[in-house]
């Protein structure tokens, strides 16, 4: 089962439970292997209903979302259910600086150096193989 996301100690089940001016959030997951990913969600969509020329914002899958995480192994691993979240903590809601804020976070985590995270990239410009590691 997926653990609900918290902000600040508190179960995050609705969307009437983030800020109304919140367009996304940033989070980290922890899985019980006790390794991490740093991200961020969009809570909104824009689709376009057939027929319409206008676009309607539309609720995300952010609920039961674990990740973009691209790692074989670990897709596998999920699939079979021995690699699962054990919590999903949201550390910030934003408007329109999420890609900002995602990567502020990353930075401080050092999330490129250290292996306890299944990020690989920052930005898709930085990337853990590049680093040079002294």
């Amino acid at each position: 089962m997926i653990p609900n996301w918290t902000y600040r100690n508190k179960e995050v089940t609705e969307l009437a439970q983030c800020p109304k001016w919140a367009t996304a959030f940033i989070y980290i997951i922890e899985f019980n292997n006790g390794k991490k990913y740093v991200g961020y969600k969009m809570l909104y969509h824009k689709v376009r209903k057939t027929g319409k020329k206008r676009r309607v914002l539309k609720e995300s899958n952010w609920k039961s979302y674990c990740g973009s995480i691209k790692d074989s192994e670990f897709r596998s691993k999920f699939k079979a259910g021995s690699v699962y979240p054990v919590s999903r903590r949201i550390t910030k809601f934003t408007k329109s600086d999420h890609f900002y804020q995602e990567a502020k976070l990353q930075f401080k985590l050092n999330v490129l150096e250290n292996q306890m995270y299944y990020n690989t990239n920052i930005m898709g410009k930085f990337f853990r193989g590049n680093i040079n590691k002294k």
